[in-house]
């Protein structure tokens, strides 16, 4: 029986979307599989088996347990420092399964609610790199550490991807032929 190394159970992991919106709805603070179920209009059943494969995967952790009417509720959060890792073709994989996450995100926001939307493949300094993927960073994790509890009174719901890495450098083209000029 072949045992899973940790970056295929991560991907195994992070290839189902419903997966994915769990990860994002625990960003802000531990949940329960009650809490998720509601959140995500599905089962307990369903949500605990997902939960499981996210444990599994080190992706998210029990954060704790509590008493509820004579059982124990767990409470789910993503590990400190929980950012994605990997070889490029996990991280690959991993941006794949998000994109499909924020084409669903795209399809379920309302008519006209993009207030940001940016695109670049461009050369800039080292220095600015660092200083502009930090200033990224920084706001992400502001959005996070003020996330909310869902639907908590007067808080809008949003969504927020970034993903920012460098490109290695490649050799220039050699000149076109006279041949292929012609073609």
């Amino acid at each position: 029986m072949a045992t899973d190394l940790p970056d295929q159970r991560r991907l195994r992991a992070l290839s189902h979307p419903v997966r994915l919106r769990l990860l994002s709805l625990l960003v802000d603070s531990p949940k329960s599989g009650t809490t998720l179920a509601k959140e995500t209009d599905m089962s307990q059943a369903a949500i605990s088996y997902h939960l499981r494969s996210l444990e599994a995967a080190g992706l998210v952790e029990l954060d704790s347990t509590r008493s509820v009417r004579g059982g124990i509720e767990k409470l789910y959060r993503l590990p400190a420092g929980g950012g994605a890792a990997g070889a490029p073709e996990t991280m690959a994989t991993s941006a794949t399964a998000v994109t499909a996450e924020v084409v669903r995100r795209l399809q379920d926001s309302a008519a006209g609610g993009w207030d940001v939307f940016g695109d670049a493949e461009v050369w800039v300094d080292p220095d600015t790199w660092r200083r502009i993927s930090h200033a990224i960073a920084d706001l992400m994790e502001e959005l996070h550490a003020e996330a909310t509890a869902p639907r908590a009174r007067g808080s809008v719901h949003v969504s927020a991807t970034t993903l920012l890495f460098q490109l290695p450098a490649r050799k220039p083209r050699a000149a076109a032929s006279k041949r292929e000029r012609r073609q």
